[in-house]
C-alpha cells in the first residue's frame, strides 16, 4: 500500500513540475493542476512476480484471495466490466 501512496505522490509532484514548466514556456500543453477540482489520479495496478524456486502455492485468482462478501464482488465485477 505504500508502495501505490509514493507512486501517486510522485505523479502529483510531476503533473505540478509541468504545470510550472510550462508557466514559463510558450507551450499550450493542457494539464490540470493537482490542486484542482478536477485533477484525477490515474490507476495504478499492483503486480507481484513471484521468482523463486518452488511452485506458486497461493491462489492466483484475485476474488480467491480477498474477504469479499455478494454484494462488494458485484460492484467489483461491474466495475471492471465497464471499463
Amino acid at each position: 500500500m505504500m508502495q501505490i501512496a509514493l507512486v501517486l505522490s510522485d505523479h502529483e509532484k510531476t503533473i505540478n513540475k509541468k504545470i510550472e514548466e510550462n508557466k514559463k514556456s510558450t507551450s499550450e500543453e493542457n494539464i490540470i493542476s493537482s490542486y484542482a477540482k478536477d485533477f484525477k489520479y490515474p490507476p495504478v495496478l499492483p503486480i507481484v512476480f513471484y521468482d523463486g524456486e518452488g511452485e506458486w502455492t497461493a491462489a492466483t485468482n484475485f476474488l480467491d484471495r480477498v474477504e469479499l462478501n455478494d454484494i462488494y464482488i458485484s460492484i467489483f465485477l461491474n466495475s471492471i466490466m465497464s471499463l
